[in-house]
């Protein structure tokens, strides 16, 4: 999993909003986004502009380029429509079925309800 500072903010910050309070607990979202930064690559970005409608999702993408993503994954239909971003495809979870084995074998995975922002690196071949 790659992460940049910024996408690790972004999701630590709306984890941490009430409106996650019905599907789990403040102490287990956090417990979450802790092991989430213990097992994370973080990926260095310079806020490079990429494009997106929302220039605030710049951040995703440029973390997966250069993180070496073999996708993203996301229910954001703004980056959907920008696959692929300089080679590296962006799916929905739907066409990520791993993703699912993943998060239920307690890899990780980062999610929000309005999107899902999974970055998988590439294995060398």
């Amino acid at each position: 999993m790659a992460v940049s500072d910024e996408t690790f903010d972004e999701l630590r910050d709306r984890l941490g909003r009430p409106k996650f309070d019905a599907y789990a607990s403040r102490q287990s979202r956090a417990l979450y986004v802790a092991q989430l930064q213990a097992v994370s690559e973080w990926i260095s970005i310079a806020r490079a502009k990429l494009g997106c409608r929302d220039p605030d999702d710049d951040k995703l993408l440029e973390t997966a380029v250069m993180g070496e993503a073999d996708r993203l994954v996301t229910g954001d239909r703004d980056l959907l429509l920008l696959s692929p971003c300089q080679g590296v495809p962006i799916v929905t979870p739907a066409v990520s079925p791993d993703l699912l084995r993943q998060v239920e074998n307690g890899r990780a995975a980062v999610e929000n309800r309005r999107e899902v922002s999974h970055i998988q690196r590439r294995v060398p071949k």
